[in-house]
């Protein structure tokens, strides 16, 4: 919004009438009932990289990068779709020893096979050093 201050009276005036925003944001605690509801439960992992071959930590489109080989891993070591969160970022070549994220998993995961699967499938870069249910 452009506004004009007058000098002579400090008075603020407006040009431009503010447009009403209406943005639902999701209800946390309905996204956890929903996804419980569904069978899931959160999975915690704490990561270890070789990021050299990376571009960091955070999918990008046409780029290599930890979250994605992650998170295709996890995607058919559970047979679903699965979106992998990460507690922070690392650039472009930046080695990590405990990175952690989190998904959403099937309630009646085996924890261990999925750790040796993650470990298979992710990248001879990538280890999960630690998983389990939070």
């Amino acid at each position: 919004m452009r506004s004009h201050r007058s000098f002579a009276t400090g008075s603020v005036t407006s040009d431009v009438t503010p447009l009403p925003i209406e943005v639902e944001a999701p209800d946390p605690a309905a996204v956890l009932q929903e996804r419980l509801r569904n069978g899931l439960r959160n999975v915690a992992m704490r990561v270890a990289y070789d990021g050299t071959p990376f571009q960091g930590w955070q999918i990008q489109n046409h780029a290599e990068t930890v979250q994605g080989r992650l998170q295709d891993a996890l995607c058919i070591a559970v047979r679903q779709a699965v979106k992998v969160y990460g507690s922070g970022r690392t650039d472009s070549g930046v080695h990590a020893l405990g990175q952690v994220a989190n998904a959403w998993v099937p309630e009646d995961t085996d924890l261990h096979k999925l750790q040796g699967s993650l470990n298979a499938l992710a990248s001879p870069n990538i280890g999960v050093l630690t998983i389990g249910f939070i």
